[in-house]
């Protein structure tokens, strides 16, 4: 049992890093930056949901060796 609390815990660790990272990309290529040039992960996150709720993002992807 804490084997597998200790695996889930990577895992989810894993997954907050490869979505702050992607925010991060996402903020940058908007020009989404605070005071110092750190990316603004709110805001590309609400944009992120604003441009899937419209319909510019039409599908997503697992990345497949991720999950």
């Amino acid at each position: 049992l804490k084997k597998i609390r200790e695996s889930v815990e990577v895992i989810k660790k894993d997954a907050y890093e490869y979505i702050n990272g992607s925010l991060g990309l996402v903020a940058r290529k908007l020009g989404k930056l605070t005071k110092g040039g750190i990316p603004n992960h709110d805001m590309a996150a609400r944009i992120v949901l604003n441009d899937w709720n419209s319909g510019k993002i039409k599908y997503f992807m697992y990345l497949m060796n991720f999950f």
